[in-house]
């Protein structure tokens, strides 16, 4: 569960916005059991090999029969199945119409793996790890730049995005 926003309004009066005191948090330590909000833990060692070695792992998303991470530093995206084992790279680096950058931020589904940078949405086939599909502002009038993409439960997707200097939803 992420939760995460932003915004210039502070209304408090209906309590729609909430203000919390991250400050005061630090000093006032509550021990919390993670029993507490789940209900089943599973630990997933990662397969280790010298062809396959990842650290910092900064995104992570899973779908039925896989998981999907990418690595801060080498910013590679890597799919494995549910024990560990290493199945495939996801994608590759780099500038042409068919790579990203940078990830930033990975969903799965049980037919594609999506890797957003915020100038692509790139859909990669969780069977075979080749792209699908490649989304760019190019594909539609007068947008300029993605700035945001998600994944909706019913499979839909939500694009925000700029167009003259506004952000858009769609």
């Amino acid at each position: 569960l992420t939760v995460y926003g932003c915004t210039t309004n502070s209304r408090n009066s209906d309590n729609i916005y909430h203000n919390i005191n991250i400050e005061s948090a630090f000093n006032n330590d509550v021990i919390v059991n993670l029993s507490e909000f789940v209900s089943d833990l599973q630990y997933i060692p990662i397969e280790t090999k010298s062809d396959f070695l990842v650290s910092d792992i900064d995104k992570i998303t899973v779908s039925n029969d896989y998981i999907y991470f990418c690595c801060r530093s080498s910013q590679q995206v890597y799919q494995i199945d549910s024990d560990g084992k290493f199945i495939r790279k996801v994608g590759q680096r780099g500038r042409a119409k068919n790579e990203y950058r940078a990830v930033t931020n990975l969903y799965s589904n049980p037919e594609s793996i999506i890797v957003f940078f915020g100038r692509k949405i790139l859909y990669f086939s969780a069977k075979t790890g080749e792209i699908e599909k490649v989304i760019t502002p190019d594909n539609f009038a007068d947008i300029n730049h993605f700035t945001g993409f998600s994944q909706i439960g019913n499979g839909s997707s939500v694009i925000l995005y700029t167009k003259e200097q506004e952000n858009f939803l769609t």
